[in-house]
């Protein structure tokens, strides 16, 4: 009975020792999540009008998308309307035109609110509009 007991003593102790591995792999992991979670950024801006306009946010991003504060990214009256979009490192968000409306830079973003031309326009600086864009770095 003593080689049972002993066995039994293992068993607990075994069973001990991997709900405690289990236990730090969980935290490990929700520690990653967090890390995750502070590389999105959330912002808001109000256009001022200029054509062009960067936004240095001290990280470079993967991915930067913005909609207006209606939750659109374009809309069609008359002629397409960009009002946002997805642009990621080394694609930029471009009308059907080709003309480059939202780019990732180093330290942050831009838009331009060139492309007025061809059935569409391009309003991500547009005066009094506001905008909310969600960086992920």
């Amino acid at each position: 009975t003593d080689f049972n007991q002993d066995n039994a003593k293992i068993d607990a102790a075994l069973a001990a020792k991997a709900e405690q591995s289990e236990f730090s792999a969980l935290s490990a992991d929700v520690q990653q999540i967090q890390a995750d979670l502070t590389k999105i950024t959330i912002g808001s801006y109000t256009g001022n009008g200029n054509v062009t306009r960067s936004f240095n946010l001290g990280v470079y991003p993967q991915a930067v998308l913005i909609m207006c504060s209606y939750g659109a990214t374009g809309y069609h009256y008359s002629r397409f309307m960009h009002l946002g979009g997805l642009a990621l490192r080394g694609k930029p968000a471009k009308t059907q035109q080709g003309d480059v409306f939202i780019s990732v830079t180093s330290n942050g973003f831009s838009v331009s609110d060139e492309g007025h031309d061809n059935g569409c326009s391009v309003l991500l600086n547009y005066s009094e509009y506001v905008y909310y864009y969600i960086v992920f770095s």
